[in-house]
């Protein structure tokens, strides 16, 4: 803050060309565009703050009342991962939670799981559903708390991301919406990457788009990653819930109703691990694609305008690079 302009500008000149020289280096080393080597080595470590109840919890500020925070869980054939999920929504020990778990009709002991968290569970229904969206869209409606959020069972929260968050909302009362950055993880809780057809990345980087990009869905890698969103549930209120007829981005699409209505603040922070696995939703990314689509399309100018053309050429550039 004390830098002036004409000195920072001096600052900013040498350290872009570093960081060119740098990414370049990078590349050649790596073999792809993005700089990161896909394959690692056995001195590769990668510290993830997993949750764990015995850590100790950041501490809110003392004049600060925090929120009470409603988690909603939708569940269905997630056994492996369920009590991982669970275990990290309870381990933020975050004092005033409530829980609140949906089971679709799981066929692989999923529902006798949540029943064995007993009254943990604020709420634990075991009842055939329309799909994950209708699950949400229950709790939310059940949900008591100020802020309310949904983490699927086979995602985490990381340590302290709950305090994170209701920090952020006791501090402005104004505040509508927070988010994060998430890591991608494996099966084995361990760090890996997805691939997002121009690029390989461990991270999923949270970024909120200007309302005329959300549409454009295929020029930025980066949506708001899911289990970090939280929100008010006036802004809930104000938007609308989940639509039913998406099955693979219907977080997309209210994210980005939410965006264009309400307050928005990132928190630049690890808050969840978003989990790639073989029967895990994102392993069919070609109906993500489609959904995206049939998102994206009644958005785009009318065709054969002047307009038209910006979009569309974008969309088969992008179409043909991946």
């Amino acid at each position: 803050d004390s830098i002036d302009g004409s000195a920072w500008e001096d600052v900013k000149r040498p350290a872009r060309v570093a960081f060119a020289a740098a990414h370049e280096g990078l590349r050649s080393v790596a073999g792809n565009a993005d700089g990161f080597p896909v394959e690692g080595d056995s001195q590769d470590t990668v510290e993830l703050p997993l949750p764990d109840p015995t850590w100790p919890r950041p501490q809110a500020p003392a004049a600060a009342r925090l929120p009470t925070i409603s988690v909603v869980m939708p569940s269905f054939n997630q056994a492996p991962f369920l009590p991982r999920a669970i275990d990290s929504v309870f381990a933020q020990n975050y004092p005033s939670l409530q829980v609140l778990a949906f089971d679709g009709g799981s066929t692989d002991g999923s529902a006798d799981i949540l029943r064995a968290y007993g009254s943990r569970l604020s709420h634990c229904a075991v009842e055939k559903d329309r799909g994950p969206a209708h699950a949400i869209n229950k709790g939310l409606a059940l949900a008591q708390g100020e802020v309310l959020g949904w983490l699927c069972s086979d995602d985490m929260l990381a340590h302290g991301a709950l305090i994170e968050i209701g920090k952020a909302f006791a501090e402005d009362p104004e505040l509508d919406l927070v988010y994060g950055n998430a890591l991608y993880v494996d099966a084995f809780d361990r760090m890996t990457l997805a691939n997002h057809g121009t690029a390989r990345t461990g991270l999923y980087f949270g970024e909120m788009q200007a309302p005329e990009r959300v549409a454009r869905y295929w020029e930025y890698v980066h949506a708001l990653p899911q289990p970090t969103v939280f929100f008010r549930r006036r802004l809930l209120e104000a938007c609308g819930p989940l639509n039913e007829d998406y099955q693979f981005i219907f977080d997309f699409e209210l994210f980005a109703r939410m965006g264009a209505r309400g307050k928005v603040r990132k928190i630049e922070k690890t808050l969840a691990f978003y989990r790639l696995h073989d029967a895990g939703k994102s392993a069919d990314w070609k109906r993500f694609l489609i959904e995206l689509y049939r998102y994206s399309r009644p958005r785009w100018p009318r065709l054969l305008s002047a307009d038209f053309i910006d979009p569309w050429a974008s969309f088969v550039k992008h179409f043909v690079r991946r």
